[in-house]
């Protein structure tokens, strides 16, 4: 057995010391570099969020069970409304009205109504009175709805596509023969209609009307003029199945709406009306918001990956030699 030399015995030592502080450095780094590529692909690849708008609202000119808030069966039920975002950048807004109504135009309970336009605004919601809003109606809500997607009233299918568009300036009412009660709105693009059944949009004990019951005064459909053309695209889909069932909005946007909007949604004769302010979480705006893009983490995870494979067979072979 040998020994080395006082001095170079020092250097030695300080030499291994210094590999490995270097490999144990490299190590840290290397998994740091796993970890945050991780968190960062987890955060890219990660759902946005989504908020849930209860039905806290009646709506005016409920004459059947005021204040209650659906007028006649469960059939017109609406129980809530779920939004979120998707999508590049998150450029696509979804709008989910969870209802019992889902698949009920043309058959006999829906007593001859139909789907609904929904109605949004890009300014703070404003309904008249306190929840639930039972003086509130489209000529005395002050939210000024600016935007529109339109349905059909009774499809025939269970999607289809359709456009955000804009209401325009003006409102010009047309009153519906021998009466006071607006039928439509008329717009610098188009129409908007109050809620009605068969056309007719007064409710009974009115002389007009001897059989249905049902919210007057909501705006209840948009009917874009020929001339006016959708300034987003917009498609719709209908789940009739569950408890209750669904009609799903996308509208791709592009951020149009931000994360704090207001929304407006009933059949075409108001029995049940869903309105309200919507407010997204920040990372659901567009672009969101504190993201990691998915092409800038990948090469970080994968280069923790492969430092760290690199520092095993390393070790292995130094086991080995040993």
């Amino acid at each position: 057995m040998s020994f080395e030399s006082g001095v170079d015995g020092a250097s030695n030592l300080r030499a291994v010391y210094l590999r490995k502080n270097t490999t144990s450095r490299m190590c840290r780094l290397a998994r740091l570099g796993l970890v945050s590529g991780g968190i960062a692909i987890a955060f890219a690849a990660s759902p946005a969020h989504s908020y849930t708008l209860t039905d806290n609202y009646s709506g005016g000119n409920n004459t059947y069970n005021s204040p209650g808030d659906v007028i006649g069966t469960q059939t017109f039920d609406i129980t809530s409304a779920v939004i979120s975002r998707s999508g590049a950048n998150n450029d696509t807004l979804n709008i989910t009205i969870n209802t019992y109504y889902a698949g009920a135009p043309g058959t006999a309970p829906a007593d001859g109504t139909g789907y609904g336009s929904l109605f949004l605004s890009t300014n703070q919601w404003a309904p008249l009175g306190p929840a639930p809003y039972t003086g509130d109606t489209f000529a005395t809500n002050n939210t000024n709805w600016n935007y529109a997607v339109t349905i059909p009233t009774n499809p025939g299918t269970t999607s289809g596509t359709s456009g955000l568009f804009s209401l325009g300036n003006g409102l010009v009412a047309t009153y519906y023969p021998g009466t006071t009660v607006v039928q439509y709105y008329t717009t610098s693009t188009g129409q908007i209609v109050m809620s009605n059944v068969n056309g007719d949009p007064v409710t009974y004990p009115g002389a007009n009307n001897p059989s249905y019951y049902f919210r007057e005064g909501q705006a209840v459909q948009f009917k874009p003029n020929m001339s006016t053309s959708s300034v987003d695209p917009a498609t719709w889909s209908v789940t009739p199945s569950g408890a209750p069932g669904s009609i799903t909005f996308s509208i791709v946007d592009n951020g149009l709406f931000g994360n704090s909007f207001a929304l407006a949604y009933a059949m075409t004769c108001a029995n049940d009306v869903i309105q309200g302010e919507v407010t997204l979480a920040s990372s659901d705006l567009v672009p969101p918001v504190s993201s990691t893009p998915l092409p800038a983490a990948l090469p970080l995870f994968a280069g923790g990956l492969g430092v760290m494979g690199w520092f095993a067979r390393r070790r292995k072979r130094n086991i080995a030699a040993a």
